[in-house]
């Protein structure tokens, strides 16, 4: 099997989409944020939506940032409203943001362990699972992009963002878009995500992440031990596999570009989730800071609980694999 096989895409086409331009209902979540779900496309027998979440206070202010956020799930499942992200779109919204929690198809989800020979046979299954949610996050791109004037957004300031595979997701829709891939041409040639906020993420890519052009800012938040997405890579030579935040960040680096690193030693998988309660003011100050007044800054935070052993754990390609086919 060549290299090539291994990474051509197997995106699912476009199926009778049909966007919807009035929300399917329209309900109050709290006294203060609202909540309108919007069918924005059907692909086969999903129906893929999404969920606006929006401050009452500001319904009549314009050019708003927006920040879209893909679920985690290991592309197996998920849900855009799980009540553990809840807090984090209210908060946002309170500050002015329009949120966007969206749909996207999780491949994985039929998957059996049985139909996996190898490594190899994985890196397959998971670059259509990847590039078919990278599909659906465009799509949910362009149906905001297309509500800009309704919605009276800033289609310059969005910010794709997720945790887990949802983290995965936003970090692979904006590579593609800045490396210029065949997948990114669904979206306006001259679009590009105005940040990018990750939750425990990683990129999916033949050789580590490199950079066509310079990339936007990026919040990357992982766990060091985390055991469900490589810290650093899980790659199988030559065919590549997943590179981690620490990746990430070297190649952000090397590009010059505006990132923070925020690295929690000895931190698992939870770290895809609790910085959407505990650290809501440190995404707040990056997308101030680094997405709306364009400063240019490198900052990596490490957090760890004194005299506390630091581990180092080993994580393959191999680990990655039995820790998700569960």
């Amino acid at each position: 099997m060549t290299k090539l096989s291994l990474y051509i895409a197997f995106i699912i086409a476009l199926v009778a989409c049909t966007p919807s331009t009035q929300p399917s209902k329209n309900q109050s979540v709290s006294a203060e944020v609202t909540k309108e779900n919007f069918i924005f496309a059907i692909q086969g027998k999903d129906t893929l939506s999404l969920d606006k979440y929006e401050f009452h206070a500001y319904t009549d202010s314009t050019n708003k940032p927006v920040l879209l956020f893909a679920f985690g799930g290991g592309f197996k499942g998920g849900d855009k409203a799980y009540r553990g992200y809840i807090s984090f779109f209210h908060f946002l919204a309170r500050q002015g943001f329009v949120v966007v929690s969206t749909d996207y198809r999780t491949q994985l989800k039929d998957l059996q362990a049985s139909e996996i020979q190898s490594p190899v046979d994985f890196m397959q299954v998971l670059q259509q699972a990847v590039d078919t949610a990278v599909t659906d996050f465009y799509g949910a791109t362009s149906f905001i992009l297309s509500h800009h004037d309704a919605w009276k957004i800033n289609p310059q300031q969005i910010i794709a963002c997720g945790s887990s595979a949802g983290a995965i997701t936003a970090l692979q829709a904006a590579y593609y878009t800045y490396n210029e891939a065949e997948l990114s041409r669904q979206l306006p040639d001259t679009f590009r995500y105005a940040g990018v906020i990750s939750f425990a993420g990683a990129i999916l890519d033949s050789h580590a992440p490199t950079w066509k052009n310079k990339p936007c800012p990026m919040l990357l938040f992982q766990g060091r031990a985390d055991n469900i997405v490589p810290f650093q890579q899980a790659t199988l030579a030559p065919y590549g596999g997943l590179w981690g935040s620490e990746s990430i960040a070297e190649s952000l680096q090397t590009a010059k570009a505006s990132y923070q690193f925020h690295i929690v030693e000895n931190a698992g998988h939870e770290i895809a989730d609790l910085p959407l309660h505990r650290n809501q003011y440190d995404v707040m100050s990056f997308i101030t800071r680094q997405i709306i007044h364009k400063e240019s800054l490198v900052i990596e935070t490490q957090e760890s609980i004194p005299n506390e052993e630091i581990t180092d754990p080993h994580f393959t390609l191999q680990d990655y694999l039995n820790n998700n086919l569960k």
